[in-house]
């Protein structure tokens, strides 16, 4: 109950900078089209430095196990979801049901949830959830990207090993492994990057949220089918799977780590389908940023509701 709570705070307290956000564009002091850097400043520079800060801990045996149980976890969590979303969405593939599809396999783990898992249950909870991230970079980039493209573009091993997400988890695992710490100055500026992700990217959602259609985004019922599949039906169905399997048992600190999951597994929309499809096609990029939008205001009632239930049953 009272992760639920803290939750509720969080999520509340992110909902502020979105509404910023959404002043600020409304208000007309940021133009359509200027949020592009911000964009790939969160993308390529504070994500991966808050996955760095993730793993500067003291090397321990226990927790490189956690770290490997929830990456497991995750592959089979993001197969479960494609299995789902296939079935869910079984008419024609047009742009629109691709970009469902790609909705409700896909979350924005590695911003809102990192942010909130950071928040109430601490770094060792965000440096478990990378694990979580790892998966999900491989899987958007390889999966996500062929269905998207309609298998036209693919991703060589060579750029997906040097995606800025995927390196900073190497690098990362890299400092956890030989229990590095990184020196003074280097460690506070990416102590700090790291700190502004969270805060910076609910007040890009709400400067995005500004400049679109409004009334496009929460008029629309089929929107709120897609969200209610992706922060309430797929988590829920993940929270079942660990209850009658008794996963938590699996594992020392077992509940602690499935929670982190369940939490990652239960974030919006990701944004990044959006900017796919809008580099490759395939898609609808316009959609699917209306999916991130408003799957990123609901979950501040879903998010909390998830961790009750998986408190309840794991």
């Amino acid at each position: 109950m009272e992760l639920a709570f803290l939750l509720v705070e969080q999520v509340a307290a992110m909902m502020i900078l979105v509404l910023i956000g959404l002043v600020m564009s409304k208000g007309g002091l940021i133009k359509k089209g200027e949020t592009g850097g911000l964009t790939t400043l969160i993308l390529y520079v504070f994500g991966p430095c808050m996955i760095v800060q993730c793993f500067q801990m003291e090397f321990d045996a226990a927790k490189l196990k956690g770290w490997l149980f929830i990456t497991a976890c995750s592959f089979g969590a993001h197969l479960m979801f494609m299995f789902l979303g296939r079935f869910v969405f079984l008419r024609k593939k047009t742009e629109k049901t691709i970009t469902e599809r790609m909705a409700v396999i896909y979350t924005n783990a590695g911003s809102i949830a990192m942010a909130l898992i950071g928040a109430t249950l601490g770094q060792e909870a965000m440096f478990y959830c990378s694990g979580f991230l790892l998966t999900f970079n491989i899987l958007i980039w390889t999966h996500g990207l062929r269905c998207i493209s309609g298998g036209h573009a693919k991703m060589e091993l060579k750029k997906l090993v040097l995606n800025p997400n995927i390196l900073s988890i190497i690098i990362g695992v890299t400092l956890f492994l030989t229990n590095t710490r990184l020196p003074g100055i280097l460690g506070e500026t990416v102590d700090t990057l790291g700190g502004m992700l969270g805060p910076l990217i609910m007040v890009n959602i709400g400067i995005i949220m500004g400049q679109d259609n409004l009334k496009a985004l929460f008029a629309n019922p089929r929107n709120y089918y897609v969200c209610l599949l992706r922060l309430v039906v797929m988590p829920v169905v993940l929270i079942l799977i660990f209850a009658v399997t008794g996963a938590s048992h699996w594992i020392e600190n077992g509940e602690m780590l499935l929670m982190v999951l369940i939490l990652a597994a239960s974030s919006p929309v990701a944004t990044m389908i959006a900017m796919l499809t809008q580099k490759f096609g395939g898609g609808d990029g316009v959609y699917a940023s209306h999916l991130a939008s408003l799957s990123s205001v609901l979950c501040i009632v879903t998010m909390p509701l998830m961790a009750l239930l998986a408190q309840a049953l794991l």
